[in-house]
């Protein structure tokens, strides 16, 4: 068999060395590989294109979630503080009404007493003037207290709950870490 019209060993061939052995049997490859390639390009952009597309989509609906979570849990926040204050205030008002009242029922006691010991009243008079002072010193200490647990919801909501870090941080030989 004549050399020229032996077949070609199929080894690697690209577009170089088609263009530095083969210039001319060859040639045709490189322009359609470069034809294919950007073919390939091209539908690989279209397709991405749709995927691409609705990734978008996806992760600007994500984004709009976060968003709106993250205005739920703000307006939440103002809303906790907000009431917080409110129920301080509310407690602050109501405390300086009591104490007034507690005032008052202090000198009903002192009155009575003292018409009690000038023998005007019965005794009884006394121990309702007592009644009276001890509900309103009571109603005065739970409003110390409401006050008080308001005031710390508050600091609590302003972001004060949170956990002591040297309890949490420290080993159990009491180093800290």
């Amino acid at each position: 068999m004549p050399e020229d019209l032996q077949p070609e060993q199929p080894s690697r061939l690209s577009a170089q060395t088609c263009s530095l052995s083969c210039p001319y049997r060859l040639h045709f490859l490189r322009s359609w590989s470069f034809a294919w390639t950007v073919g390939l390009t091209g539908t690989q952009r279209l397709y991405d294109g749709r995927r691409t597309n609705a990734r978008i989509r996806a992760a600007k609906a994500v984004a709009e979630a976060d968003r709106l979570d993250y205005e739920r849990v703000v307006r939440a926040a103002f809303r906790d503080v907000e009431d917080a204050l409110v129920n301080i205030n509310t407690e602050r008002n109501r405390r300086t009404s009591l104490a007034a009242s507690a005032s008052d029922s202090e000198r009903a006691l002192a009155r009575a007493s003292q018409l009690y010991r000038g023998g005007l009243v019965g005794y009884l008079n006394v121990l309702v003037a007592q009644q009276a002072v001890y509900r309103a010193q009571d109603s005065l200490a739970q409003s110390d207290l409401a006050q008080i647990q308001s005031t710390i919801a508050l600091f609590k909501t302003l972001g004060g709950g949170a956990p002591n870090c040297a309890e949490k941080c420290s080993n159990s030989d009491g180093t800290v870490e």
